[in-house]
């Protein structure tokens, strides 16, 4: 706010164009996953939350490329969220599920978009930064509307809820938080909090969808969480 209007003018520079764009990429393909995830019966909410949790293990592995060390324990919690992965998803017969696969590919998806935003913001005004991440990921989501899809005023205002808490709250307000909070935060140490939707997820299921897991895919569940909090 105290910003005069040429400083504000000269933020909006290349460095945060590419840099949104990026990040809006990562972030479209990344929901896409998810939202592709639950077209799969086998995928409730609680299980698509642990399996997105998988980022957490996917940001270090990834920070590899990056030149960032990735320390044994994590190599550690790599194994053990991979067996709790295993007793959560698949399932007796049928193996690992198309709906968990996409979950899986959205995890990966959300650790490249917390590595590019820990390139991008520390030099960047992170809300210019996350302003050009959303609009990427919307006018690209906007695209793949009117090609797969026949898009109808009607449905879209019988789904206006859902629509809005997931435009404005979950990802303006969430994301814009993240890459404000990511200035002062390492991506695996964000990953590491941001792996608390989870436990959320699974809470908000069980509450108010009424969903239940096996003893099985609780012991699953509980590994993950042990390992993304080790991590």
């Amino acid at each position: 706010r105290n910003k005069t209007k040429t400083e504000r003018k000269s933020e909006w520079n290349r460095e945060t164009l590419l840099g949104g764009v990026f990040c809006g990429i990562a972030l479209f393909l990344g929901s896409l996953f998810q939202q592709l995830g639950f077209t799969d019966p086998e995928v409730t909410a609680g299980k698509s939350a642990f399996v997105t949790a998988l980022y957490i293990v996917f940001t270090p592995l990834l920070g590899l490329f990056l030149g960032k060390k990735v320390p044994l324990r994590v190599w550690l919690c790599i194994a053990a969220a991979g067996v709790g992965m295993y007793l959560l998803c698949m399932q007796e017969g049928t193996g690992l599920s198309k709906g968990s696969l996409l979950v899986i590919g959205c995890a990966a998806l959300f650790a490249v978009q917390m590595l590019t935003v820990d390139r991008q913001v520390n030099n960047l005004n992170p809300v210019l930064l996350s302003s050009m991440e959303f609009l990427t990921a919307g006018l690209f989501a906007c695209v793949g509307m009117f090609i797969v899809e026949t898009p109808r005023m009607s449905d879209i205002l019988a789904a206006a809820l859902p629509i809005l808490y997931s435009g404005l709250v979950s990802c303006g307000v969430g994301y814009t938080l993240q890459t404000v909070g990511q200035r002062n935060a390492e991506p695996t140490m964000a990953s590491l909090i941001l792996s608390l939707e989870s436990v959320v997820g699974a809470i908000g299921g069980w509450m108010l969808l009424g969903e239940t897991l096996s003893l099985r895919q609780i012991f699953g569940c509980a590994v993950i969480f042990a390992a993304a909090c080790y991590a």
